[in-house]
């Protein structure tokens, strides 16, 4: 049950799961979409009064100003004050930086990122950790290819959030 609801816990209607998936067309034509893995698959209801930030020192002690996230339920595309990043709460292929946001992981080769990342050149001349693309599951050794990236496992076949 997806307890990030701006409404709390119990307010939401869990996603129906009915398979895995590769590609849209592994979900049939009954609407459901394929949802690669550790994505969030929304709300349903968004919360329209958030309180926004343009810059990190506007937010109290702990908390850093970032660009709003399909899982933050913001209708607007906004900045909002979170808490600051642990090594845990940040996705696949990202660090923690010291200033508290996640950002891609700096690399020199791909082994210094994840497995399913490989090291790209960055806009500003470093190189960062991006998800590697891929035609098919050979593209991504011991995972899977997923609406052409690669990640641990197959996506799931799932219906939108009412």
């Amino acid at each position: 049950m997806n307890s990030q609801c701006f409404d709390g816990p119990g307010r939401c209607t869990p996603p129906t799961v009915t398979g895995a998936c590769r590609k849209e067309s592994d979900c049939g034509a009954s609407g459901d979409f394929c949802l690669p893995p550790g994505e969030f698959i929304g709300c349903g209801i968004c919360n329209n009064n958030p309180v926004t930030c343009s810059e990190d020192t506007e937010c109290s002690t702990g908390l850093v100003c970032v660009t709003t996230q399909p899982s933050d339920c913001i209708c607007e595309h906004t900045n909002i004050c979170k808490p600051v990043c642990t090594a845990q709460s940040c996705a696949a292929g990202e660090s923690c930086r010291a200033d508290g946001h996640c950002a891609p992981t700096v690399c020199v080769t791909g082994a210094d990122c994840v497995p399913h990342f490989e090291c790209t050149p960055a806009a500003d001349n470093t190189h960062e950790c991006t998800r590697k693309y891929c035609e098919d599951d050979t593209g991504c050794p011991g995972g899977a290819c997923v609406l052409g990236q690669c990640f641990e496992t197959a996506g799931q076949c799932q219906l939108p959030v009412p």
